[in-house]
């Protein structure tokens, strides 16, 4: 028994030496992290003032482009209103032109269908004259017809008196 107390106070002895030398690897890494963490808010302080530098440019190169867009929006404005009139202006003599030659091409047109109107009223009575007589021959014929039909009708009721009086004997 006396061995296995001798040999687990070997194997606590080594557990002990290692235990310690962990220690120390613990100790050496926590100093190095120590070191690297102040190196890196050293450069995260550094990137923060490069950063607020930085803003401070922007923010004046900012200010210094609204000052040009505001000169450039006034000068724009101010070439529009030139165009604006320019284009107004020349509307309007489009518009007269065309105003002067419509009324042009109006008082053409009125004279030609005035012209036209005439015309076709001379004509209509022409026809008007012409369906007149033609009315006033063909009243006359149908008139002419109707002696030639009644002496027609007479005498065909004459021949078929005369014919029934042969028939019955009166004759």
């Amino acid at each position: 028994m006396e061995a296995r107390i001798a040999r687990l106070e070997a194997d606590v002895a080594h557990l002990r030496d290692d235990v310690s030398d962990i220690r120390d690897n613990v100790r050496t890494l926590r100093d190095r992290m120590e070191a690297k963490f102040d190196a890196v808010n050293g450069a995260l302080s550094a990137l923060k003032d490069l950063i607020i530098g930085t803003r401070s440019e922007l923010g004046a190169q900012i200010a210094g482009d609204k000052l040009e867009l505001t000169t450039g929006q006034s000068e724009l404005a101010t070439r529009i209103e030139g165009v604006r009139s320019d284009l107004t202006a020349r509307i309007e003599g489009v518009r007269s032109d065309l105003t002067a030659r419509i009324e042009g091409v109006r008082s053409d047109l009125t004279a030609r269908i005035e012209g036209v109107r005439s015309d076709l009223t001379v004509q209509i009575e022409g026809v008007k004259r012409d369906l007149a007589a033609a009315v006033a021959t063909l009243k006359s014929e149908i008139a002419a017809t109707k002696v030639w039909m009644l002496l027609l009708h007479f005498a065909l009721a004459a021949s078929l008196l005369g014919t029934m009086a042969r028939g019955f004997g009166w004759i």
